[in-house]
């Protein structure tokens, strides 16, 4: 359960037929070390990732919950003995608050420990007092980072893997610490299995494309994300840093399926940028997008697009 398999300024590398069960950090990593070199020509493949697994831990009696807006504060009865700080992120069920505020406080929720007996979560609403009743925490579930991250690389295929409930992105295809010298460039996304990942929504995008050119996402399948976009292009960070690059551009968003978005406010696909930057050349093509929210496609941002035969559900 710790970290998976990170690649830094490879050219020519296979990672295929693998099992990454529970990675404390990124599952995959193609990680560019400054402006020396970038990943290129690679193959990601055939591989399963399990960002969540069963955490196994008995009970933990809490003597209180306090509360400030959606911030609950914990105090156990003895040390928990989580660390939520150092590797996988953990979640744990809440219960026994009763009154008019229970279903805040009983929740699944992922934890930041602030002490040996003390750690906070966030409520999806504000209660107006602390919790009351036989409070209990049940640590069920601890969580990977991201499945596949890429980072300004070159010439690579992403292909055939299955990414099953990942605590963040499921594939992201990212801009490393505002990288100037690299874009991504001809990342090809295909035949992917993408299942209930983004768990406890911690980001933007079920799938995100940031600095992308001649790129594809095709023929996968996204299946109950929980973010506020399933797929979001972005490239205002780059933009606030000083970077020169164009827009992401050429890139083809084609037989895909989503479905079922869980979080509230949300698109199909986002895409953002900063005043003076719009994307060129995105075709978005014959994809499905099950049980939206909100618009299945932002073109806000887009100079020249071409949208055509996509399908909107529910």
């Amino acid at each position: 359960m710790g970290d998976g398999c990170h690649v830094m300024d490879g050219d020519g590398f296979l990672i295929e037929n693998n099992v990454f069960d529970g990675c404390g950090d990124d599952a995959i990593a193609a990680i560019t070390n400054g402006a020396a070199a970038q990943p290129q020509n690679g193959i990601i493949a055939n591989n399963l990732i399990l960002g969540r697994t069963t955490y196994i831990a008995a009970t933990i009696p809490i003597s209180s919950i306090t509360r400030s807006g959606t911030t609950a504060t914990v105090t156990t009865t003895s040390p928990h003995g989580i660390t939520s700080t150092v590797g996988l992120p953990v979640a744990i069920l809440h219960s026994g608050a009763t009154g008019g505020d229970a279903a805040l406080y009983n929740i699944e929720a992922q934890i930041v420990t602030t002490g040996a007996s003390t750690y906070t979560y966030t409520m999806l609403g504000t209660p107006a007092a602390s919790a009351t009743g036989t409070l209990i925490a049940q640590p069920t579930r601890c969580f990977g980072f991201r499945g596949i991250v890429v980072f300004n690389s070159k010439n690579i295929k992403i292909s055939n893997n299955q990414i099953l409930t990942t605590n963040s992105n499921a594939i992201a295809l990212d801009d490393e610490y505002n990288q100037t010298a690299y874009v991504n460039e001809e990342i090809h996304v295909s035949d992917n299995l993408i299942y209930d990942c983004n768990y406890l929504g911690g980001q933007i995008g079920n799938i995100k494309m940031y600095w992308c050119t001649r790129c594809s996402l095709t023929n996968n399948h996204v299946l109950n994300p929980h973010a506020a976009s399933m797929l979001d292009i972005d490239d205002s960070q780059g933009l606030t840093s000083g970077r020169t690059l164009n827009a992401s551009n050429n890139v083809a968003i084609c037989n895909n399926t989503f479905y079922l978005q869980q979080a509230s406010n949300n698109e199909g696909i986002r895409i953002y940028y900063l005043t003076g930057k719009k994307m060129n050349n995105l075709v978005v093509a014959n994809n499905v997008f099950f049980s939206l929210n909100a618009t299945y496609i932002n073109t806000d941002f887009v100079n020249v697009g071409k949208f055509v035969n996509n399908t909107a559900i529910g």
